[in-house]
């Protein structure tokens, strides 16, 4: 009788550890190889990233944040900064990118925040300005030259949010950053 039972213990314990890794990667984490390098220097193509998926239940998103999400004209996942947050506006020229904290707060240039690294434009020649309601992030590329985001398709929606990047694995050096 207790040789059966503990014969049976060591596939229990493996049965039950894939099915919690499974209820991990569905609920909890997600994780994929980034296609493009609209993030570099900070994630480049063919970076691993780890996505937690419950971070937004308990906060908003900050400037700052590197999230996944889906902007409303496209069906693919995009990966980008945060830059600004409801109820903030946004200034976009061809030289620089103000945030302004409500319609009469003090401006501050988003190239003066550190994570930017790479020199690019602003944008392709045009001043817009957006005023984000509530549940809209403006999110921007890190590296401005080539990244597609909020100035090209608008502020991404906080229901289309997926979740923020919390690790990033480079298979190139094999090496790590927790954000």
């Amino acid at each position: 009788m207790f040789h059966a039972l503990t014969s049976r213990r060591p596939y229990q314990i493996v049965i039950l550890a894939i099915i919690g890794a499974v209820l991990v990667r569905v609920f909890v984490l997600d994780s994929f190889i980034v296609q493009g390098d609209s993030m570099a220097p900070s994630i480049i193509a063919g970076d691993y990233v780890f996505v937690e998926k419950f971070a937004y239940q308990r906060r908003e998103p900050a400037p700052g944040d590197i999230v996944v999400g889906r902007f409303r004209e496209l069906d693919i996942r995009a990966i980008k900064r945060v830059i600004a947050v409801p109820p903030e506006w946004v200034t976009v020229t061809p030289t620089e990118i103000l945030v302004q904290d409500g319609r009469e707060g003090t401006s501050t240039r988003v190239a003066d925040r550190q994570y930017i690294e790479l020199p690019g434009e602003a944008t392709n020649g045009a001043t817009s300005t957006y005023r984000l309601d509530p549940y809209e992030y403006f999110v921007l590329g890190d590296n401005r030259a080539i990244s597609e985001d909020s100035r090209t398709f608008g502020p991404m929606d906080r229901f289309s949010v997926k979740g923020v990047v919390i690790a990033r694995f480079r298979f190139s050096n094999f090496s790590y950053k927790i954000f």
